[in-house]
This record gives structure tokens, C-alpha cells and sequence, in this order.
């Protein structure tokens, strides 16, 4: 022991000078150790550095990241592996010095390797200090993050795509978590519901939504059966995933059409389109379609649904249904002497006049021209009469041509009595409408049997006429003229005659109206004057011939 230690004045021990070597042995081998472990990891780049960034250490990963060896980039500027935009920006230089200011600096950067090309590469400087604080250099660790940079760059840019595909989309989406709780909706969505940022922020339960405003733009009074609406909707979606897409109307204002699907983790997603425009387009579209242009009194087509509804209701409940036919009169009249403006400027106030004169009960309607039907179911023969008064009083006051008196002819068939199905009704509306016009005195006629025969005596005699001439059936009468003072004879007149192969004689006063109705009055005029000329010519005397032309 005398010869390993000694004592001190004070009496203290102290170690020998062996054991102080000792353990700068130990710590000189721990040293070399770590010092090996750190050059032989081949994954991470650690560098050493001056206070001037010259590289002093150089370990293994450095050299597999980069390219260079050791004797490569020992005295070298760590800048040699910055790539040149970030050499031209100054970035090493700048990095050091945050390094030496704050103790480290750190980020992603591109680095160059010694072939030219690059990589990205997350570094790490640490300022080293002595014992006084001084700055004795730096250290650098680095490692490759070009295949994480690469997919957290994939991931961020199919993240924008998907920002904006959901931000630029027509359709409103929301999509909500099996809790009910909302995950994200679009920009549209929120539009399109009138939300708050805040009432769409994720985690907000769908009640709170339906509070706001989701689904339900009455107020947060209604809260409550728009939610169970619309947790009912998502009950008939989840049980039958193929139902198409409902449409809502919210009173008019909004007509949103939703989809609702289910996701496999219970959650489900929403799409909402804003159809309120177009439902409004079909309306005017089928309005259109159901609707005269000119008056917006409903058309034949719409005419005919609204008879077949009544008829229909008629039969179920013993009821009786009116149908009228009406043609105005003098209304050609109107044409000819103001013009057509004034015609139709005429049946545009008729128009207004009849909508605001009648019921919601009843309908009129212009199938044309100047032709109109109504239809009004009835109990008794008051509520009939009241109801075609009006109809006189809404055309008679519609007429602002003070010389030509405007009024109409009415024609009225009666469900059941005269008809049981729609197109006989009308057929026999017509036929009593025809007998009005026909009638001096008369405005309105109702249909009597009978009537029918009239009318197909009247058609077959109509299309008769048409064949007349060419069947050699008309002939002339010719009745003497004598003057009164003389006496003598002084010419004839010609008295046209038809003999109806099948029907024998048709007097005059009964083929001349049908001729000027079917238009085969003006062929007959051409060929009685042609005949009677030339039978003149013949006679000895030179008489006159005189021949009735039809005012038409």
C-alpha cells in the first residue's frame, strides 16, 4: 500500500498517478468506440464540423447519401452539398448561423450528391460549445426523406385535388361519422343550407345542424320533425340502397334533391342539389304545354284532363256535369274592321275576364280561334243558369270595340242526360252551340235529341254538294220576268234546283246555307253564272237573265 498511495498534509488519499491513466484509457477507448459506432452507421449521414462549416468528421452514411468519401469532404464547405438554388440563396451560410444564435437549426431541404443529382434530405445542425461557451463547430445529422417527401407531397397535392374537386362541385356533400357527428361538408353544402362556418366545423352533432338550418330553412321551431324527416330518410336509404334521389319542397321557396348512402363504417355521406330553378322551369314548361299562349286559359289538352276529372267525380258521387260549347260572335268582324291586334288584344281581355269571373271549380278554356268550352259540375238547374249569366257578362265586358257588339254563342250538353263519356258530350255541346248561331233571338241552346240527325243530315248534304256539279245534279228553272206597265216579257231568272240521287228534291233554303258554310257555295255561284249565260245565248229574243249571287 506505501507504494500506491501517500497521505497528504491534510490527510486526505489520493489516487496514484497509474489509476488516473487508467481511466484515460477507458475514456480514450469509449471514445474510439462511439467514434466508430458513429462512421459505421450507414443509414444516417453525421458530420462534424469547424466554426468556419469546413467538414472535419465524415462518417459512412454520409458517404452512401452523398457520394463523396472522407478524403472527398474533409476541409471542404458542408455548402458543397446544398444544392445550387439553395447555395445561390445563401441557405448554408444562414442555416449555420441560426445554428450558432438559437443551438440548432433544422429542416427539409435538396442536397446534392457528388454525380449532380439531388435528393431531399431532413438535417440537423447542433452548435458545439467548450467550457467556457465558446463555438468549437458543428454538428450535422442527416437523412434521406425523398420517398416520405415524395408521398407526403402525393398525399398533400391528392388532398388539394380533392379540396377542390369537393369546393368547385354543383352538388352541396356533407359526410357524417356513425355517431351523427358531421366529418366535412363543401362549400356548397353550406351555401346551399344558409350554415355558419361554425355550426360545419367537424365534430358537430347532426341535431345542432338541423338547428342551423340543415334540411330545415323554417327556423330552429321546426327543428325537431325535420329531424325526425330526415332520420327517416336515412332509414328507407340504408335498408334499400337503390332508391334514387328524393326531392323536397320547402313550401315553394326550395326544392332540394338528396341523396343519402351508407359507408362501411356506419357513417354516411349527403349530397344535395339545389333544383329549385328547375323545378320552376318544368312548371312554366308544363304550364306551357297545358295552357293557351295567348289568353292562359287552359288549353284543349288541359280542358280535356279537368272534363275527365269531373266526369269521373260526377259518377261517383250521382252528380251532374255541364259542358259547354262557345263561339263568338261578330268576332270575324272585329278582325276585319281593327285588325288582328285588336282580335287578339279582344280574347286576351276575355281571357283575364273569365279567370277572374269564375271559380276554382270550374274551367274554361280556348280550344282555338275563337272557340272556348267550359265545364262545371252542378246540383240544380240555378247553379247552372248563374254560371253561364257569368260567362255572357265576363265577354260582353271584355269588348272595348264599341261599334261591333261582340257576344257569344252557347251550346250545352248535360252528364248524364246527353252523353256518358267526354267526346260524346262535346259532339253534343257543339251540335246545340251550332243551333244557337242558327237561331235569330237565341245565345244559348241546350242539346235535344234529334239535333244529331239534324247535323248528319246536314254533313252527308255537305259532302254531297262537293260532287253535285260533277254528277250533272244541279239544274236551272228559269221564271219569267214581264214588265208592269206593259206586260210584255223582259227577261228571266234563274232558279237553282238539286236533285239528291238518293234524297230526291233538296229545296234551295236548305243546300244554299249548307253550301255557304262548307265553302261549295263559291264553285255552284261560277257554275250557275256559266250556265245561265250560256242557255241566254240561245234564246231568240235576246231576253236578260237574272241571277242570285250569295251575299258570301
Amino acid at each position: 500500500m506505501a507504494d500506491r498511495c501517500c497521505h497528504t498534509p491534510s490527510g486526505q488519499l489520493h489516487d496514484t498517478p497509474m489509476r488516473l491513466d487508467e481511466a484515460q484509457a477507458s475514456l480514450l477507448r469509449s471514445e474510439r468506440q462511439f467514434s466508430d459506432l458513429v462512421r459505421s452507421i450507414s443509414d444516417y449521414a453525421i458530420v462534424l464540423l469547424g466554426t468556419d462549416g469546413t467538414v472535419t468528421q465524415w462518417n459512412e452514411g454520409a458517404r452512401n447519401l452523398t457520394g463523396y468519401s472522407a478524403q472527398d469532404m474533409l476541409g471542404m464547405p458542408v455548402a458543397r452539398l446544398f444544392s445550387y438554388g439553395d447555395r445561390g440563396d445563401d441557405l448554408p451560410a444562414r442555416t449555420l448561423e441560426h445554428a450558432r444564435e438559437t443551438g440548432s437549426a433544422s429542416g427539409e431541404c435538396l442536397y446534392m450528391r457528388r454525380d449532380g443529382s439531388t435528393f431531399w434530405g431532413h438535417g440537423t445542425f447542433q452548435a458545439t460549445r467548450g467550457p467556457e461557451g465558446g463555438l468549437v463547430g458543428y454538428s450535422f445529422v442527416m437523412r434521406d426523406v425523398s420517398g416520405f417527401k415524395a408521398d407526403k407531397d402525393l398525399i398533400a397535392q391528392t388532398s388539394m385535388r380533392l379540396d377542390t374537386a369537393l369546393t368547385n362541385m354543383h352538388e352541396g356533400l356533407g359526410l357524417f361519422d356513425a355517431d351523427g357527428h358531421l366529418v366535412l361538408c363543401n362549400a356548397r353544402f353550406r351555401e346551399l343550407w344558409g350554415l355558419d362556418d361554425a355550426v360545419c366545423e367537424a365534430g358537430t352533432p347532426l341535431a345542432e345542424m338541423v338547428r342551423a338550418g340543415f334540411m330545415n330553412p323554417d327556423g330552429a321551431e321546426h327543428a325537431t320533425p325535420a329531424l325526425a324527416q330526415y332520420r327517416q330518410l336515412l332509414k328507407e336509404t340504408f335498408a334499400n340502397p337503390s332508391l334514387p334521389p328524393i326531392t323536397i319542397d320547402f313550401d315553394g321557396a326550395l326544392a332540394v334533391s338528396i341523396a343519402n348512402r351508407a359507408l362501411p363504417d356506419g357513417g354516411w355521406v349527403t349530397t344535395c342539389d339545389d333544383i329549385t330553378e328547375q323545378r320552376r322551369s318544368e312548371a312554366r314548361i308544363a304550364h306551357m304545354a297545358l295552357h293557351d299562349s295567348l289568353t292562359g286559359l287552359p288549353n284543349r289538352t288541359r280542358f280535356n284532363q279537368r272534363l275527365d276529372d269531373k266526369l269521373a267525380l260526377a259518377k261517383r258521387t250521382q252528380g251532374k256535369v255541364a259542358v259547354i260549347a262557345m263561339d263568338l260572335d261578330r268576332f270575324k268582324d272585329v278582325n276585319d274592321t281593327h285588325g288582328h291586334a285588336a282580335g287578339d288584344a279582344l280574347l286576351q281581355s276575355i281571357g283575364r275576364a273569365v279567370t277572374e269571373g269564375t271559380l276554382e271549380s270550374e274551367v274554361v278554356a280556348r280550344l282555338g280561334g275563337d272557340e272556348f268550352a267550359a265545364a262545371k259540375i252542378f246540383t240544380d238547374t240555378q247553379d247552372l243558369s248563374e254560371f253561364v249569366s257569368r260567362l255572357h257578362a265576363c265577354i260582353a265586358g271584355a269588348n272595348d270595340c264599341r261599334d261591333i257588339e261582340v257576344g257569344a254563342s252557347l251550346g250545352i250538353a248535360i252528364f248524364p242526360d246527353d252523353g256518358s263519356d267526354r267526346e260524346t258530350l262535346l259532339n253534343n255541346a257543339d251540335l246545340a252551340m251550332y243551333r244557337a248561331k242558327g237561331q235569330r233571338g237565341e245565345s244559348c241552346c241546350y242539346y235535344e235529341e234529334g239535333m244529331d240527325a239534324a247535323a248528319r243530315r246536314r254533313r252527308l248534304l255537305a259532302g254531297d254538294l262537293r260532287q253535285a256539279i260533277a254528277r250533272g245534279e244541279l239544274h236551272l228553272l228559269y221564271q219569267p220576268q214581264r214588265s208592269l206597265r206593259s206586260g210584255k216579257l223582259s227577261g228571266y231568272e234563274a232558279l237553282l234546283r238539286w236533285q239528291h240521287p238518293r234524297l230526291g228534291f233538296i229545296p234551295p233554303d236548305e243546300f244554299i246555307p249548307i253550301a255557304e258554310e262548307s265553302g261549295s257555295i263559291f264553285a255552284i255561284g261560277e257554275w250557275v253564272l256559266e250556265e245561265a249565260c250560256r242557255e241566254a245565248q240561245r234564246w231568240p229574243g235576246g231576253e236578260k237573265v237574272a241571277v242570285n249571287l250569295s251575299a258570301v
